[in-house]
């Protein structure tokens, strides 16, 4: 992002010392960020649900500030149209292990779509926007068991966590933390879709199993 950063952070301060609703200081940083999916989409679904989690008015600034450092590290792109896809219209064909790369970020915007958000209007026109501009390859559809990812929805459980455990005891760290994440997003999604998705969350967990 070009501009003046500086000014960007003190025109911040001001508002969060002036404002009586200083979340909607963080809202506003997030509708920028999210005008670029790909570099920033899942960093502003953690750190909004991070503030959100905490509520330290105290940490605000810090919240904020660390935002504006990412934004001007990114080019943000104009959403100007407005566009019709929400992720559900394209969670079969993320849902693959050819696909496990975009996962994390596809459940993080899967999650911000769902979020109670003042501005959740713009944040969704920005992800439609971003999800009309990928390109999918076809479903192969597998035929793995669902019944342990079943009892996990319906009862909880260890299944994650053992999986998890054993992916940090069958490989180099670096590529432990990569699979983590990728576990962790479909935990994520299976969390918030129906069961008619359990066949390819499982698929794409069994494809990260195998590799550990």
């Amino acid at each position: 992002m070009t501009g003046d950063q500086d000014r960007a952070e003190t025109e911040t301060a001001k508002q969060i010392m002036a404002s009586n609703n200083s979340h909607s200081i963080l809202e506003l940083l997030a509708e920028l960020a999210i005008h670029n999916v790909d570099d920033l989409g899942l960093f502003t679904f953690h750190w909004i649900r991070s503030y959100y989690f905490h509520q330290d008015e105290k940490e605000l600034w810090s919240y904020a500030r660390c935002m504006i450092l990412e934004i001007f590290k990114c080019d943000l792109v104009s959403v100007s149209d407005e566009a019709d896809l929400n992720p559900e219209t394209l969670i079969y064909q993320i849902l693959t292990p050819d696909q496990l790369k975009t996962i994390p970020l596809f459940s993080a915007i899967m999650r911000l779509w769902e979020g109670d958000y003042v501005r959740i209007n713009t944040y969704k026109n920005a992800i439609s926007k971003w999800l009309t501009m990928q390109r999918i390859n076809p479903v192969t559809n597998k035929n793995g068991s669902t019944d342990e990812l079943e009892k996990y929805n319906l009862h909880g459980g260890r299944y994650f966590i053992d999986i998890a455990e054993s992916i940090v005891k069958n490989n180099l760290p670096d590529e432990a933390i990569n699979q983590i994440v990728q576990l962790e997003a479909l935990r994520g999604i299976a969390k918030n879709v129906g069961s008619d998705s359990f066949q390819q969350i499982a698929d794409c967990i069994n494809f990260i199993v195998k590799k550990s």
